[in-house]
């Protein structure tokens, strides 16, 4: 009797944590079927709660199931509850690119950025923010409405390939990593 009783009273502790941590996650809605999201280690769309277990459906493809115990003491990150997402990017111009270049670039990017109806308005900073050894640097700062991932590829393509355009127009190349070497003779 001693040793079932152990054995009975360990299984009904687990689902009772298993039952109290399905109750928290159905009640406080941390997350509901479809949302995309991560956990310590687990990253994916949920497919189903019960008061047992959350069911993740992750991006390989796999089917995750997490005991709610695990869950609800556990961080989450819920992707989809994003109201906008940061986009940001740093240009690398050459040490050469004279300072009104700097300025003409700002202000094209500027125009051309601040038109685009995905960006946040009043969330667009562009900065010449720094000289490195390697070349200038100009940080491109904002926040879209596109929130859900694969909308959100699809306007980093449009921001880089805009960013392309006005560099190609201003006729400045974008500086890669190298270093100089002199010799004496």
């Amino acid at each position: 009797m001693g040793y079932g009783g152990v054995i009975f009273a360990l299984a009904a502790q687990d689902i009772a944590k298993n039952l109290f941590g399905g109750v928290a996650i159905i009640t406080d809605k941390p997350f509901i079927v479809g949302d995309y999201i991560e956990t310590d280690k687990y990253q994916g769309t949920v497919e189903d709660i019960t008061f047992r277990s959350t069911r993740i459906r992750t991006n390989e493809n796999t089917l995750v199931t997490i005991p709610n115990s695990t869950l609800s003491n556990a961080s989450i990150i819920n992707w989809s509850k994003l109201e906008k997402r940061r986009f940001d990017i740093n240009l690398k111009l050459p040490l050469e690119t004279c300072s009104e270049k700097i300025q003409d670039i700002i202000s094209k990017l500027d125009l051309v950025l601040s038109s685009n109806t995905d960006v946040v308005k009043d969330s667009l900073r562009i900065n010449f923010n720094k000289i490195d050894t390697d070349g200038i640097n100009i940080c491109i700062y904002l926040y879209t409405t596109n929130t859900i991932y694969d909308d959100y590829f699809i306007f980093k393509q449009e921001i880089n390939d805009c960013v392309l355009k006005v560099l190609e127009a201003e006729k400045v190349k974008l500086a890669y990593p190298g270093r100089r070497v002199y010799l004496n003779e």
